[in-house]
């Protein structure tokens, strides 16, 4: 939850991602078309921008293709990237070292999505996060720090590097980047 020195103008967006997508952090919606700015960046529009302009043309996202799996998803254009354990785990993180660590994990007992999640993950505290636009169930941590996507056979895990002063600076961008999650 972004408290209110985190989000002056109530959009949605922290200040340090209203800088990493060009917005007024005086105004809740930069480009007056109705929509906040953070719902507009978690839904993969460009806050500042002529409707319906997209972030990804509009040069602050940049598609990410795996090239072990068959998927992809958005991350900020500034971020850099880093693959490890043989392509499963990607890291992706911002200029101040704040971070997403995306990891692919098997779900090799087939087990149902609540119940991979229980077995997998017993302390996780989460709630149903639908807003995929691929369609896929998810699921979010209820401190909003990771959130979990089914795919078939395996499950995409998104977590947020929390920084050292605990503040969460990138919850915006850690839905966008799941809603963005795709199949190639």
């Amino acid at each position: 939850t972004l408290s209110l020195s985190d989000d002056p103008d109530h959009d949605g967006l922290t200040e340090a991602e209203e800088v990493l997508y060009g917005t007024n952090s005086s105004l809740p919606d930069t480009d007056s078309d109705g929509f906040l700015d953070g719902h507009e960046v978690i839904n993969l529009y460009n806050p500042a921008g002529t409707a319906p302009e997209k972030l990804e043309p509009a040069g602050f996202a940049v598609q990410f293709r795996f090239a072990v799996f068959p998927f992809g998803l958005l991350y900020p254009r500034s971020w850099q990237v880093n693959q490890e354990s043989g392509g499963r785990v990607i890291v992706f993180q911002g200029t101040d070292g704040e971070a997403v660590r995306l990891t692919i994990v098997e779900n090799l007992e087939k087990q149902p999505f609540v119940e991979w999640l229980t077995t997998h993950e017993p302390q996780a505290s989460v709630s149903p996060f639908n807003s995929n636009k691929q369609s896929r169930a998810g699921f979010i941590a209820t401190d909003g720090s990771v959130i979990y996507i089914e795919w078939g056979d395996q499950v995409a895990v998104l977590r947020y590097t929390t920084p050292q002063d605990g503040v969460p600076r990138y919850q915006a961008t850690l839905k966008m980047m799941a809603n963005s999650f795709s199949m190639r």
